[in-house]
């Protein structure tokens, strides 16, 4: 059952009145009205172990309908899912049900809410029975209390196994207070990283066993590089996503100089206009684990790229995904970053998908050719050579480069879109 963006007259009230008693799993995503939706709360299986409950914006949270969950919440439920906005005041009774139960999944995500300091209530009350929590709460604003309630709430869970934060007006350092040692997966999305903050956050990755650290920044986070500075030997996989251009050539020193000896996969994802000096990018490709890691993904702006007169890739990748964006008015006159791939694609003989993106950088379709007879023996290559061809390329050009790649590689490459119209260089 999938959302369509309009109510589903199929799913009234005699549609989960009817469910069986005896069900155990109830993934619904559809468009329910609020009078469908208030008789599935007092209705659900009391059997119910997993519950995936996103049933549209029509169903607005209040007293009435906290209160008639809580009278019929499944006492045997384990993974609960779903999306919570309206008035949350009257949280109190579904409060008391999830402290009481014996929940290990907890996925909430928060849209428009009113009151959202009865979010105490509700870090207070997360079970210790939890292994895994998501609270997705961009635009909410929290207040102290809520802050110091959910590091509380946070510090009582000594099974938690999987925490995803979404925080936007919320200190991190005030929630991620003391280290969990069950923790080994981290994701959290912010907006502010003081310094007190960058420490508190290092203090708390390193206190933990973490095997993966997915780390979102979205507003100004001059104090990242504090963050990231150590990063556990544990860790086997880093997402790292930082949208302030002020700080991205030296975040990338601080990974180079931190990457953990598992690690097995990167992703690191730097704002388009944020321009990494090629000298960067050569030290943190240099500094690449060569045994375990299998999969790499890199998002600079291209300039810093195509510069690159090496770039040497760990042996054993499986995986590879270089994208980017030109700022620069026009493409360089040279860039011997294509010449430079070519060169290293053959020798990694582990690589089965192969993945180029840089929007508006105009390959020239010899390079292109070269990247992909060195690429041949990839299973899956997804290419985007640019919106616009050098004036020594034609369309039949383009035509005659694509013919024996498509069939093989399934229709994923995309050459400049404006060939027949016009020349930009």
């Amino acid at each position: 059952m999938r959302p369509r963006g309009k109510l589903c007259p199929a799913f009234g009230p005699d549609f989960v009145r009817s469910l069986p008693a005896k069900l155990k799993k109830l993934d619904l995503f559809a468009d329910l009205s609020q009078e469908t939706a208030m008789a599935l709360l007092g209705c659900l299986p009391a059997g119910l172990l997993e519950l995936n409950m996103h049933i549209g914006d029509c169903l607005k949270w209040n007293a009435e309908a906290f209160r008639s969950f809580a009278e019929g919440f499944p006492r045997q439920l384990r993974l609960l899912d779903f999306d919570l906005e309206g008035d949350l005041r009257g949280f109190g009774p579904l409060a008391a049900e999830l402290a009481a139960s014996g929940l290990t999944t907890l996925r909430l995500s928060f849209g428009s809410v009113q009151h959202s300091e009865a979010l105490a209530e509700l870090f207070a009350a997360l079970p210790p029975s939890l292994t895994e929590l998501q609270l997705l709460m961009q635009g909410i604003g929290l207040s102290d209390n809520c802050c110091e309630e959910l590091g509380r709430g946070l510090r009582r869970l000594t099974c938690l196994r999987a925490l995803e934060l979404h925080l936007e007006h919320c200190p991190v350092g005030r929630v991620l207070q003391a280290p969990c040692r069950s923790l080994i997966n981290l994701e959290l999305s912010l907006w502010t990283l003081g310094p007190a903050d960058a420490i508190q956050l290092s203090n708390f990755v390193n206190g933990s066993n973490l095997q993966r650290l997915g780390l979102y920044l979205e507003g100004p986070h001059p104090q990242v590089c504090r963050a990231l500075t150590p990063l556990p030997a544990s860790l086997e996989e880093l997402d790292f996503n930082v949208w302030d251009r002020s700080v991205g050539g030296e975040a990338v020193l601080t990974l180079a100089s931190e990457l953990p000896p598992r690690l097995r996969v990167l992703h690191l994802h730097f704002l388009e206009a944020d321009i990494i000096p090629a000298p960067n990018i050569e030290t943190l490709l240099a500094s690449l684990p060569t045994t375990t890691l299998h999969t790499l993904s890199l998002s600079f702006e291209w300039s810093g790229f195509c510069q690159l007169t090496e770039c040497s890739f760990p042996k054993k990748l499986r995986n590879l995904s270089l994208s980017g964006c030109l700022v620069m008015p026009e493409r360089p006159p040279q860039v011997p970053f294509v010449a430079a791939l070519a060169r290293e694609l053959p020798r990694l003989r582990h690589l089965r998908t192969l993945t180029l993106d840089f929007d508006g950088c105009c390959w020239k379709a010899s390079e292109a050719r070269a990247v992909l007879d060195a690429a041949a023996h990839t299973k899956k290559i997804h290419a985007d050579f640019g919106t616009g061809c050098v004036e020594e390329d034609t369309p039949e050009t383009w035509k005659a480069l694509l013919g024996p790649f498509q069939a093989q590689l399934g229709h994923s490459l995309r050459t400049p879109t404006d060939l027949s119209e016009q020349t930009l260089y």
